[in-house]
């Protein structure tokens, strides 16, 4: 029962979807799985030659390395990171490191283990969602007109400088039910109520 059980872990650890690999104290990579391979563009044998850190983008390493002390020196049992990594390549991608602590039978810690995910892609789309927004931002700062915007609940997150030379407001004193003092006192409570 103990060698299928260990059997089980170890087909479960190889055929991870996403990268796993575990790791030393000093941040070796001891084992990885296919996964990280795919994702890293090294080969197993190549990644048991490096660090963790040797993955992570010389901008990214410093920050990487503070995020991820606590788990290496045993101060918590779990944390995620989200830095860039080199491929082998030399193409550059976004990797969000999820980390857990293994500790021996005696409590200490014994290995680090890091599950790995791709997420280039949700990164490139909240860039292209962040460049849509600063020229949404910028297109309707143009407009003379006051612009304010609303979630479903009537609560302003947006006004544009239409709505701030109007009523003189700020996005600040609009946020929220703030943007009900842009509207004559007399018509607050009827503006309101259709909201």
């Amino acid at each position: 029962k103990l060698q299928e059980s260990e059997k089980t872990l170890q087909r479960t650890f190889d055929q991870a979807p996403i990268g796993a690999a575990l790791l030393s104290l000093n941040n070796k990579i001891i084992r990885t799985n296919e996964s990280l391979s795919l994702i890293t563009g090294y080969s197993a044998e190549e990644l048991v030659t490096l660090s963790l850190s040797d993955l992570v983008h010389p901008q990214d390493r410093e920050n990487a390395a503070k995020a991820w002390e606590p788990i290496f020196t045993g101060q918590t049992e779990q944390c995620t990171v989200e830095a860039r990594c080199v491929r082998r390549n030399e193409s550059v991608i976004w990797l969000r490191m999820s980390f857990a602590l293994i500790r021996d039978d005696s409590g200490n810690p014994s290995y680090i283990l890091p599950m790995m995910e791709d997420i280039t892609a949700q990164k490139t789309a909240m860039v292209e969602l962040e460049n849509r927004e600063e020229l949404f931002r910028k297109l309707t700062n143009l407009m003379p007109s006051g612009i304010v915007i609303m979630n479903t609940h009537g609560y302003c997150q947006y006004v544009n400088r239409g709505w701030q030379k109007r009523t003189g407001l700020s996005l600040q004193d609009s946020e929220g039910d703030g943007w009900i003092k842009g509207i004559h006192p007399e018509d607050q409570e009827s503006v309101a109520a259709k909201f």
